[in-house]
């Protein structure tokens, strides 16, 4: 497994990244809910990635729920080490 570094002001962008067949929802909950690069990495997931989350939760997808969490996971390590 490659080693990545995350940042927490690239959090969110690394989040869509690993889930590019859905960057047209994330960027309809970033209109609708009027969140763009300005904002922090917990307004980008209060707004968009909470609802992600959820969505796969609601459609049984526990593929796409691990890679989330591992990654989350992934980042949450980093900043204990």
């Amino acid at each position: 497994m490659k080693t990545i570094k995350l940042k927490f002001e690239n959090l969110y962008q690394d989040f869509k990244n690993i889930f590019p067949q859905y960057l047209d929802f994330f960027c309809n909950k970033e209109k609708i809910n009027s969140v763009d690069d300005s904002d922090g990495a917990h307004i980008s997931f209060a707004f968009c990635v909470i609802l992600f989350l959820h969505g796969l939760v609601d459609e049984k997808k526990d593929d796409e729920l691990k890679k989330a969490f591992d990654f989350l996971n992934l980042w949450r390590l980093q900043k204990i080490h």
